[in-house]
């Protein structure tokens, strides 16, 4: 017992940092307890499931393949989702699908800012990075994550959890078994294999993120000689996680999709570099959205300081070089499926909910290694300053503290508030309310003269005005009115 209270004081700093971010957390994995289906893609899966399994005598097994073979040729190459698409909320109905949706919820949110947290501690020991310096670089860059902005597309609605929110999770068990099994080799490298491909056949922006990751760790491989022995391993892991990743990109349903989104104009080599462009400054507008936040450009200096203060000034200057051209590509590559699958212009966009989970954190990735990283370069010169550093980091984060615009925006409180008001509880019973309110209309004529007033912490149930909305034909053909 004795021991153990030397090492938890010992380790305080752990446990701060790891309380900390539970503490940031905990009101986004509250709200999952809200969570309804949603009429963007929920009810239109259902519809699909429920229809063959009234018309056929297939089993739910063949159900779940043909459906899955349908969408893969005529929308999405999302594997994941399309197999996943079977276990949906609406098609089990009733109070047990909500339970299950919330339960579904639940777990992907928890897990999602777990393995976000222990697989960034991984990282930064993989690439040599000390241990308390690990844990403020994994603190800083999921306080920014957690801050910018409230992911309810991705964690709280079935299909946006298929296609975004678990296959993402499965891509950070991957990488932290490839990791952890590179720092500790406690693990199998091929463990990671069944993650990796589930989480690959999500959305192309995981797939793109968990490849530049995996791009990495190889890269880190073959240029470390301590890594030697993991290179053909790596590149076996690489190679195959590569072909699943063209087995969603190549699928038919994606150009079909690229089609109906850009009204019917075909893909051209013109289009692909014009859309790289393009990705490259929307990343641009959203690392300068980021910048309103001072929190984000305190965090960036303090890893700068961290890198002078802890950072490995041996470093070779093509290697830095290399580090840089690929953090500043890592957000870019994210980004591009989403650009050349809806063609975006140059302008500045407002980008989906949805799209924001991966951008966002390959964003403060960059931002924060790219600091780290020219810190060690320039500790030779600034190493007499050392001394600095705590003192400068205390003053700026004071001078955070008392400026009370950014506490205001931090996302995990404006989540905090509007569960303590009531107002997501509230606006969930409303939605359930409604659909049960459908429910009770089968055959009739419903008119909807007005939906609850809308929050930014939970998925707004979007209806539309006309009768003949995609949405709203799917909403009446699940309930039959």
């Amino acid at each position: 017992m004795v021991s153990t209270v030397k090492n938890l004081l010992e380790n305080k700093y752990k446990v701060i940092v790891t309380t900390l971010i539970f503490c940031m957390c905990l009101p986004s994995v509250i709200t999952s307890f809200y969570a309804y289906p949603n009429t963007v893609d929920d009810f239109r899966y259902a519809n699909d499931i429920i229809s063959r399994l009234n018309l056929t005598d297939s089993s739910l097994l063949g159900i779940c393949i043909n459906n899955a073979i349908k969408y893969y040729m005529s929308w999405q190459g999302t594997y994941f989702q399309n197999i996943m698409a079977i276990l949906n909320p609406l098609s089990i109905g009733g109070q047990v699908g909500i339970i299950y949706l919330r339960l579904l919820s639940f777990f992907t949110i928890s897990l999602n800012y777990l393995f976000i947290f222990i697989t960034s501690l991984e990282a930064f020991k993989f690439v040599g990075i000390k241990e308390k310096s690990r844990y403020l670089l994994t603190f800083l860059l999921l306080f920014c994550t957690i801050n910018i902005c409230s992911y309810y597309d991705v964690f709280y609605w079935t299909m946006g959890i298929y296609a975004y929110g678990l296959p993402a999770v499965c891509g950070f068990i991957g990488l932290y078994i490839i990791l952890k099994s590179i720092n500790t080799n406690k693990l199998h490298v091929y463990y990671s294999l069944p993650f990796l491909i589930c989480g690959i056949g999500g959305a192309l922006e995981i797939t793109a993120f968990i490849m530049m990751m995996l791009l990495g760790i190889l890269a880190v491989c073959l240029l470390q000689t301590e890594y030697k022995s993991y290179n053909k391993k790596m590149i076996f892991v690489f190679l195959l996680s590569l072909a699943f990743a063209l087995i969603n990109a190549l699928a038919p349903g994606n150009y079909v999709r690229y089609g109906v989104a850009n009204s019917g104009e075909s893909l051209s080599i013109g289009t692909l570099f014009q859309c790289l462009l393009g990705s490259f400054l929307q990343t641009l507008y959203r690392t300068r959205y980021s910048l309103i936040y001072s929190h984000y450009i305190l965090f960036a200096f303090i890893s700068f300081m961290l890198g002078i203060k802890h950072g490995k000034a041996s470093l070779s200057v093509v290697k830095c070089v290399l580090c840089i051209i690929f953090f500043v590509s890592l957000p870019v590559i994210v980004f591009y499926p989403i650009c050349l699958g809806f063609n975006f212009s140059f302008s500045e966009i407002s980008i989906p909910n949805r799209y924001l989970h991966l951008l966002d954190l390959s964003t403060f990735i960059s931002t924060l290694s790219i600091s780290y990283l020219l810190g060690s370069k320039l500790s030779l010169f600034c190493h007499k300053y050392n001394n600095l550093i705590v003192p400068l980091s205390s003053i700026i984060f004071v001078l955070w503290l008392v400026y009370p615009g950014d506490i205001n925006n931090m996302y995990c409180k404006k989540v905090l508030e509007d569960l303590y008001e009531g107002r997501i509880q509230s606006y969930s019973q409303q939605i359930i309310d409604l659909y049960d309110y459908l429910g009770t209309q089968a055959g009739e004529d419903v008119v909807i003269d007005e939906l609850p007033q809308r929050l930014y912490t939970i998925p707004v149930i979007e209806l539309a005005d006309s009768a003949d909305h995609y949405r709203n034909i799917h909403v009446a053909t699940y309930y039959n009115i």
